[in-house]
């Protein structure tokens, strides 16, 4: 998987994907998603909502998808990302 702190966990079969983030040099595990998409996009509102470190670099490999839907949601406001 290309994103960061999201994994291909094939531990449920409706949502194979699991997100976590790095607190404190601790893993706080953040849920099991359908899709791709949907854990990239709440690790990246949780980081976004908690001000954590290193976002710029994973906003700019996130899909547009994600970047749109986190844009429509009130979560990201005006952010350039080349």
């Amino acid at each position: 998987n290309q994103y960061t702190g999201v994994y291909l966990a094939n531990r449920v079969e409706s949502k194979p994907y699991q997100a976590s983030v790095m607190i404190d040099g601790k893993l706080k595990f953040l849920g099991y998603y359908a899709t791709l998409n949907e854990a990239v996009y709440d690790r990246l509102s949780y980081m976004i909502m908690n001000k954590r470190e290193y976002i710029d670099r994973e906003l700019s490999e996130a899909p547009d998808e994600v970047i749109s839907l986190l844009k429509e949601n009130g979560i990201l406001i005006e952010r350039n990302i080349q």
